[in-house]
């Protein structure tokens, strides 16, 4: 299983069209779906939202929008921010562990 889930992220990383927040929605939708954790909604914007540790983390596919919740707060995060590279990252080591 470990493999699989190896070479699906590779297969989602090959995809040029794929970046920032788009990149972390898949690899978030993917997390779904092998961890049955999280939730996708069934409305035309299929926003996912993700519990990361203490974290709490929304992704809007339809609208490019990235939210973090946290007991401080809940804070809505720019596409340029270097915050959404290190939750891809974390998010990849997780699946593959």
């Amino acid at each position: 299983m470990k493999m699989d889930i190896q070479d699906k992220i590779e297969e989602i990383e090959s995809k040029d069209e794929l970046s920032g927040v788009y990149l972390l929605y898949a690899f978030l939708e993917l997390a779904v779906k092998i961890t049955g954790r999280g939730d996708i909604s069934d409305d035309y914007t299929k926003d996912i939202e993700f519990d990361l540790g203490s974290m709490n983390i929304n992704v809007n596919e339809y609208y490019c929008q990235l939210t973090l919740g946290s007991e401080e707060g809940e804070y809505e995060i720019n596409e340029n921010d270097e915050i959404i590279e290190d939750l891809i990252d974390e998010v990849k080591k997780r699946l593959i562990e």
